[in-house]
């Protein structure tokens, strides 16, 4: 971690370091100039929203705080009215509004989370300071203090949009833009190497471009608030994604299909000199209608006549030449995607595509889990308060409102005790220096000038290293303690018994017991969150075969290849506990999309008299149970089907069909015996 310390600042970090200085100022400035009664909560709002991420990202941000804090202040007001005599039902309703807003903050992904976020821990903050003075209650006392504590922050969210929107921003959109080239430009080259045999087989290669997707898919959805054009070419751009999103299972399926056939030494000589042809086509990123067209006929010409005969490497030819396709209209698509995108940013915003992209909600959330956290966050919340009310201390109400911020914010991590630890770390670390801002600076400071002249160095260097990532958290715990200890001097209570009282025994405390109950409850761990996604993925698999209605095979290769963003970095860990691989990962990311392919063919082929119940069964059995007896019986099962498919009349349907059954078979049974048309025995898996 000390070498974080010791390098010198960047460009960028000396221009968020100076935004977040004016930020503060202004924010404090206008807190002052109205005669908010806790100003400082102003300046420390812009220090919690002033990360290293562009300016569309603080002003979502900064949004959702303000939001956030109007819930809050909305129910912390009507909890205490409706139940001011009633100190214990307070407890048990602040614990249960955290474990609310805990559960709906982890079902989103994107940084509009943080409404929910902020809504949560803003009741118990309102509540415990309220509480804490009893015998000064009142219902204008109660209204005045919960909204004072939202325009104070207000102040602070709107200075920190403002400053860093106008003051030198850093911007989402050319970011997002450039990024989704480079993962087109590195699939292309990815699909090039294979096409020309040059590539060796690794997972590795579409691992990256899904995990840069997924992140790019997130930040996405703050473009909407940057200060670019960009902004409005958002549906093209998100299409984009949704289109390269698609490519990443088809290129991985001709790598796959390509070895196998290369390796086995009976690929045709045609199809090795067509393939060369098409990776040309793809190097002159020629992707016009008309070359895509005839590229497109060319793929065709070598496909095979499929019957009853047709041997294993001739399905196989024919799923390549449908993967081809798909590829081919993929590329097609990106260009014209890519030009829309381009017409948009110049102001032409009639060629904008009309269709609207895919919804972020048809992203991995993990429903059971958030129920979990959010019950676990709720009984520790109450349960803390409950402690504090009972032990009488008054001064002492930093404490659940420490507990409920950080608790609220880090148990959905996976590493939430490592996190918590953190910040405890870097609390006690802080409090010399906000001891000595407190009690020395704020008394010596007699004007509002002299007093941003003794903030504004520690806030600059914190910047600094609150823009570096792995010391980032640390750094803005730090500043938060000394913007949150100033608050004594607000309270009449800058004094050294209150200090050590309030800001020493109480924050600290409040974050031990917040730790305490993350051990308790959050006691699984990476390799068992990293199990419990594997197993999401073989339930998803599932349902697709049971499901009533045909799933969307645009949904499911989005969903599928989220979930190999999240699992792919996990696979890493030395404690994988379930086994898999990223090789095992790609296959099942593919295994779900051709599922949900012959599902959405199932009530055309039984239309030509094919019935795929038995197949799908099968298929639900052995992947819930993995058993090799099953297996043997499922193996059989497709070589039947496969059979059948290949003597149906219709020849387009014949062969997505039996493309989608030939990589299901390829992707389940890797190792096993190939297809033999002749003999339609269950073949046995090596």
């Amino acid at each position: 971690m000390l070498q974080h310390f010791l390098k010198w600042p960047t460009k960028d970090e000396l221009l968020f370091a100076f935004r977040c200085v004016c930020a503060a100022a202004l924010a404090l400035y206008v807190a002052l100039a109205t005669g908010q009664p806790r100003p400082f909560w102003a300046p420390m709002a812009t220090t919690i929203l002033s990360l290293p991420v562009a300016a569309g990202s603080i002003a979502v941000r900064s949004l959702s705080r303000f939001l956030g804090t109007l819930l809050g202040v909305v129910a912390a007001s009507v909890f205490i009215i409706s139940f001011i005599n009633y100190t214990w039902i307070l407890c048990i309703l602040t614990g249960a509004w955290i474990g609310i807003c805990l559960y709906f903050s982890m079902l989103k992904r994107t940084t509009s989370a943080y409404t929910f976020t902020v809504a949560g821990w803003t009741v118990p903050v309102i509540m415990a300071s309220i509480i804490a003075d009893m015998k000064f209650i009142n219902i204008q006392y109660i209204m005045d203090t919960a909204w004072s504590r939202g325009i104070e922050t207000g102040i602070g969210f709107l200075s920190a949009i403002l400053c860093h929107s106008l003051i030198f921003p850093s911007k989402i959109g050319p970011r997002v833009v450039s990024q989704l080239d480079g993962v087109w430009e590195s699939i292309q080259q990815w699909t090039c190497g294979i096409l020309k045999g040059q590539a060796s087989h690794d997972p590795k290669k579409s691992v990256s471009a899904v995990t840069l997707l997924g992140s790019l898919r997130i930040l996405t959805a703050n473009l909407p608030f940057d200060v670019t054009n960009e902004r409005w070419a958002i549906n093209g751009i998100r299409m984009l994604q949704d289109r390269l999103t698609t490519m990443i299972p088809v290129v991985s399926s001709i790598e796959e299909n390509l070895t196998s056939l290369r390796k086995s030494g009976q690929m045709p000589e045609h199809v090795e000199t067509f393939l060369q042809s098409l990776s040309g086509w793809i190097a002159r990123r020629d992707y016009s209608v008309v070359s895509a067209d005839r590229m497109r006929q060319a793929a065709r010409q070598i496909a095979p006549e499929i019957d009853g005969d047709s041997s294993w490497v001739d399905t196989q030819i024919v799923r390549l030449v449908i993967d081809i396709e798909k590829l081919i209209s993929a590329c097609e698509g990106c260009a014209t995607r890519r030009n829309a995108i381009n017409d948009a940013i110049r102001g032409r915003w009639d060629r904008m595509p009309k269709k609207m992209p895919l919804p972020l909600s048809v992203l991995h959330n993990d429903k059971t889990l958030s129920a979990y956290l959010a019950v676990a966050g709720g009984v520790s919340i109450t349960l803390i308060m409950l402690i504090w009310v009972a032990s009488g201390w008054s001064t002492g109400f930093v404490a659940p409102t420490m507990a409920s911020i950080f608790f609220i914010s880090f148990v959905i991590l996976d590493n939430s005790v490592g996190a918590l630890k953190t910040i405890l770390k870097f609390t006690i670390i802080g409090l010399p220096a906000a001891y000595f801002y407190v009690l020395v600076v704020m008394f010596s400071a007699h004007s509002y000038e002299m007093l941003m002249m003794c903030f504004a160095p520690v806030i600059f260097i914190s910047s600094i290293f609150i823009a570096r990532r792995p010391i980032s958290l640390g750094c803005t715990i730090f500043m938060m303690g000394i913007w949150s200890t100033t608050t004594m001097y607000d309270l009449d209570m800058a004094n050294m018994t209150s200090f050590i009282n309030g800001q020493g025994f109480a924050q600290c405390g409040g974050i031990t017991l917040c730790l305490l109950c993350a051990v308790v409850f959050r006691s699984f761990d990476y390799a068992w969150t990293t199990g419990r996604m594997i197993r999401n993925i073989r339930k998803d698999i599932v349902s697709l075969t049971k499901d009533k209605r045909a799933p969307s095979v645009l949904q499911t290769i989005v969903k599928m290849v989220d979930r190999v963003n999240l699992l792919a970095p996990r696979l890493s860990d030395r404690d994988n506990r379930e086994g898999m691989t990223l090789d095992t990962l790609i296959r099942q990311m593919r295994l779900g999309i051709n599922m949900a392919r012959i599902r959405s063919m199932q009530s055309r082929l039984e239309r030509n008299g094919i019935s795929i119940r038995l197949f799908l069964e099968g298929a639900s059995d052995y992947i819930e149970t993995q058993d090799k007896g099953k297996g043997q019986g499922l193996l059989a099962d497709i070589d039947r089907l496969m059979h059948q498919l290949c003597m149906m009349e219709s020849t387009v349907r014949k062969q997505a069909a039996v493309a989608a059954l030939t990589s299901i078979r390829s992707d389940l049974f890797p190792d096993a015996s190939l297809y033999h048309p002749q003999t339609l025995r269950p073949m046995e898996i090596v």
